[in-house]
């Protein structure tokens, strides 16, 4: 199962989980302690962070996607939901942060 952010790398350092995804600045410092083994970066292009990290697409997989979402607890009002909804499909309009994302 893939984990992913604080929770998910605090999980993978214990025990087997499959695969852990974070972003890079988070994943960072336990990468350069040794508690984490990077294999390949979900990305179009290398970080500058680990130059030395190939990307997922670099061998031929070329269909390494990394996705994000919002979640809400049970009963958010519906305006708070309409809202996020309005500014994120607002935001993915955006020619500039679609290249961004991309």
């Amino acid at each position: 199962m893939a984990r992913s952010g604080p929770k998910g790398t605090a999980l993978f350092q214990k025990g087997p989980t499959g695969v852990e995804r974070g972003p890079v600045p988070g994943t960072a410092s336990h990468v350069a302690g040794g508690a984490l083994k990077s294999i390949a970066l979900l990305a179009a292009s290398r970080s500058a962070l680990f130059p030395g990290l190939a990307t997922a697409h670099e061998p031929g997989l070329t269909e390494a996607i990394t996705w994000n979402a919002f979640f809400m607890p049970k009963g958010t009002p519906v305006a708070i939901v309409r809202k996020i909804n309005d500014v994120t499909n607002e935001a993915m309009n955006d020619p500039h942060f679609g290249r961004r994302m991309h």
